[in-house]
């Protein structure tokens, strides 16, 4: 073959055959490279997502390994050359957050509950219109989640290692804040960044994504 990919569901695969041209040789599979028990790689270039781990035996057996991924991390060491997507689903990723939120403000669970046997009582939930998100992280994904807040009526702060995308400082949001939603990328300064003793000087009843 010469490409194999590797963490590929369903709808993912229908999309990638349409822009693929019909005549590579290409093979997919739902499993992570240490789930398919391959001995070998099954293609000189293969992609992954962010679970598979690379046998150290395959570096000498691969031209290139591309990560359908934002992040990197699992690729950083690899001595093999490498690609990533910077992009990668930014928009679809901030609309997520969003419909955690709304899904919270709106007591959504609780409505799917009550749904079948026409119960009212106790649904009545929260517009997003005048509440404050903090959005920690403002990068692309952290952007956007802003310019959906904004778009729901929200007052819209953000947190930053970059001092352009910043309009507070976490103490100051934390006080603030309606609903938190961190988009930031994981790196060793801010592992553990929401710990309980950070998450407790926040309003009482603040929603966190």
């Amino acid at each position: 073959m010469s490409v194999y990919f590797y963490e590929a569901f369903a709808e993912e695969v229908v999309a990638l055959r349409q822009h693929l041209p019909p005549e590579l040789p290409v093979g997919f599979t739902a499993r992570t490279i240490q789930e398919s028990g391959d001995a070998s790689p099954p293609a000189r270039l293969i992609s992954v997502r962010t679970q598979s781990i690379l046998p150290a035996a395959w570096v000498t057996q691969l031209d290139g390994i591309v990560s359908r991924t934002t992040g990197y991390d699992h690729l950083r060491s690899c001595p093999v050359p490498c690609g990533y997507l910077p992009r990668y689903c930014h928009r679809a990723v901030a609309e997520q957050a969003a419909l955690f939120w709304l899904a919270l403000l709106r007591k959504l669970p609780l409505q799917l509950e009550h749904f079948a046997r026409f119960d009212r009582d106790g649904l009545t939930g929260g517009e997003c219109a005048g509440r404050n998100l903090l959005v920690v992280g403002a990068g692309q994904i952290g952007g956007e989640v802003a310019a959906i807040g904004r778009g729901l009526g929200m007052n819209v702060r953000r947190v930053d290692v970059v001092p352009e995308r910043a309009d507070v400082t976490l103490e100051e949001g934390l006080s603030w804040a309606d609903v938190i939603v961190c988009a930031m990328n994981l790196t060793a300064a801010n592992t553990g960044y929401f710990r309980y003793d950070v998450l407790r000087r926040a309003r009482r009843g603040v929603i966190l994504v």
